[in-house]
Order: structure tokens, then C-alpha cells, then sequence
């Protein structure tokens, strides 16, 4: 699926590629993830947002629910599952 939102996914991809070289905080790949979904507003990318905004959700649990020491490790399944819907729809 090609998107209407090139950019938006580059921006993304990147902020995914910093917060896994620890160099972006999960507030920062957070504010990422919220920043692209608010973008995405084609009805025909509807999909595409909805999983944005699940994903930035369950940072949040994630982030608040798991012990400091663990969060990093646990969020990684979600970022791969963000890397995994910008592959898909580019």
C-alpha cells in the first residue's frame, strides 16, 4: 500500500531507529508516534492511524506499568510493530 503520507513514515522510521540506539527517550518515540497518527487524516489511511494511536497506547502502558529497568526491552515488540505497518504501507 502506498501511502499519502510519505514523510510522515520517513519521520517515523527514523524516530524508531533513534529510540532503538537509545538516542530518543519513549517520551520522545511517544510524542513521535501521537505526532504521526494526528497527521495521517485520509479516510482511506484510517487503518493506518488507528494502529498509530494502539501503538502510542501500549508505550503508554508499557511506560507505566513496567518496572523502569524493563521498559526498554518490553517496548521494543511495539516498535517493531511500528517498523512493521511503515514497511507495509509504503
Amino acid at each position: 500500500m502506498a501511502t499519502l503520507y510519505p514523510s510522515v513514515l520517513d519521520e517515523l522510521q527514523r524516530a524508531c531507529e533513534q529510540y532503538r540506539n537509545h538516542s530518543l527517550t519513549m517520551d520522545g518515540l511517544k510524542a513521535a508516534v501521537w505526532k504521526a497518527a494526528s497527521e495521517v487524516v485520509a479516510h482511506e489511511e484510517r487503518e493506518l492511524r488507528d494502529h498509530l494511536q494502539q501503538a502510542e497506547g501500549q508505550l503508554d502502558v508499557i511506560q507505566f506499568t513496567t518496572n523502569e529497568s524493563e521498559i526498554f526491552d518490553h517496548s521494543l515488540g511495539v516498535v517493531d510493530r511500528i517498523e512493521a505497518t511503515v514497511r507495509r504501507w509504503r
